[in-house]
């Protein structure tokens, strides 16, 4: 199979949700594995120099849309979410 053959279509229509700082977000979220004491909103805030409230709305955004989830329980505000398999399938389609 061609790498075309192996992406969605329903990425084009998630892809066209994301805003810019949504994006960046998801990309910093590469990697990152659960971690109950994480909070990666603050992280992501100070490693992209954008305040932890425009964070959190994106965490919301891709949380909406499937591309994350909250770790342990947690609600998503309090930053502690990883990749959700569609958010890991979408950036693997996207290299």
């Amino acid at each position: 199979k061609s790498r075309a053959d192996l992406v969605r279509t329903n990425y084009i229509d998630i892809v066209k949700q994301l805003d810019p700082i949504d994006a960046l977000v998801l990309s910093e979220l590469r990697g990152s594995k659960p971690n109950a004491s994480q909070n990666l909103r603050n992280e992501i805030a100070s490693e992209l120099g954008a305040p932890p409230d425009q964070i959190e709305v994106s965490l919301l955004n891709l949380h909406r849309l499937g591309l994350v989830a909250p770790t342990f329980d947690q609600k998503i505000e309090s930053g502690q979410v990883y990749l959700a398999t569609l958010g890991r399938e979408l950036l693997r389609a996207l290299n």
